[in-house]
């Protein structure tokens, strides 16, 4: 769905703008030109499907970008320009997977919010660029596996996702952590949980209540530590998922156990619930 914004309200340094009515779509390049001072846009909302070309490629003053509550399903590479963006707002949109370099411009981010989408996926590479980014949050999406690398270097804000298991390498790049909360996951205890379980025993010292880090599944295990698993419990257990947990949605209302924080975190969790 295209939508015409206009703008409702023009500071020097401050911009709000609104869908307008009628169709068509206020040619991008020209919408805030001679606004060389903006310093935030507000852009929340509205209607947005997509970003339209260049509409950020002229504002090189530009510290806060809200996008929430629109309809974004894609951000492609390039739709940021350089500029010192700090804090970019783009939860409860559409979005269901990041590409490669999508904020690669966005060099003095600290500040990232990307919750309450639709993200089943996020590319390596999707967060390269982000050289100071400080906070990120990604939580009440449909993540379900992190790939190697996806968050190398960056503070980490993961809750509401789906996450049954941590690979190998994913908790070898946490080592490093002061604090790490694994609190309220899904945890499958098969065979996959071995790398978790015996990352908890060495760094049991990192994480918050660790004998509370329970199984989620199989239904022979539920409620047992992780930290208490034998191999014997895991050997006994069925390697994949039963009809039983197949049943089980994020949509539930039982559905509790959907919370990931990876290091600490410099706000609480709750800010991102409330929009800004």
């Amino acid at each position: 769905m295209r939508v015409r914004l206009r703008v409702l309200l023009k500071k020097t340094d401050v911009a709000l703008c609104s869908a307008a009515d009628g169709t068509g779509e206020e040619h991008a390049a020209d919408l805030f030109t001679h606004q060389q001072k903006l310093q935030k846009l507000y852009l929340s909302n509205n209607q947005l499907s997509a970003l339209p070309g260049g509409i950020f490629l002229n504002l090189p003053n530009l510290r806060q970008i809200s996008l929430y509550d629109n309809q974004l399903q894609s951000l492609p590479a390039g739709t940021f320009g350089p500029m010192p963006l700090q804090d970019l707002w783009l939860y409860d949109n559409m979005l269901t997977r990041l590409e490669e370099n999508a904020f690669s411009n966005l060099t003095n981010v600290r500040l990232l919010v990307l919750s309450r989408n639709q993200l089943s996926r996020v590319s390596p590479g999707a967060f390269n660029g982000l050289t100071s980014l400080e906070e990120i949050s990604l939580h009440t999406n449909q993540l379900a596996t992190i790939e190697e690398g996806v968050f190398r270097g960056l503070p980490k804000l993961l809750q509401n996702n789906s996450l049954p298991h941590l690979k190998q390498e994913i908790l070898d790049g946490l080592t490093g952590a002061e604090s790490v909360v694994l609190a309220e996951n899904p945890w499958r205890c098969d065979h996959d949980i071995v790398p978790l379980r015996d990352w908890l025993r060495k760094n049991s010292n990192k994480v918050k209540n660790v004998t509370s880090l329970t199984c989620f599944s199989p239904s022979n295990l539920i409620d047992v530590s992780i930290t208490n698993l034998n191999d014997v419990d895991l050997l006994a257990s069925p390697t994949s998922k039963s009809s039983e947990d197949e049943s089980v949605s994020p949509t539930d209302n039982n559905y509790k156990r959907t919370i990931i924080n990876l290091f600490d975190l410099l706000l609480p969790q709750e800010k991102y619930l409330f929009k800004k």
